[in-house]
């Protein structure tokens, strides 16, 4: 993991998957259709700051569908 000046924590496209549970692939999927935010290095690789991906993560956990599938009680 990478921290900036501003102590925010960057994870590599491969941490990220490993931190989610899916492979490279999925994950590079998930940057190219835009449900992942990411910050380009000037060499272009993808940097995805983990509390970017800890609300994706939550929103993906609280929607309706995934509701439905795990009811409360």
């Amino acid at each position: 993991f990478y921290i900036n000046m501003s102590n925010e924590i960057f994870l590599t496209p491969r941490q990220a998957a490993q931190l989610l549970q899916v492979s490279l692939s999925t994950l590079k999927k998930f940057i190219y259709s835009g449900k992942i935010n990411t910050l380009k290095t000037p060499g272009g690789h993808h940097r995805i700051l983990k509390n970017d991906l800890f609300k994706m993560l939550n929103r993906g956990l609280n929607s309706k569908e995934n509701q439905a599938k795990f009811p409360e009680g």
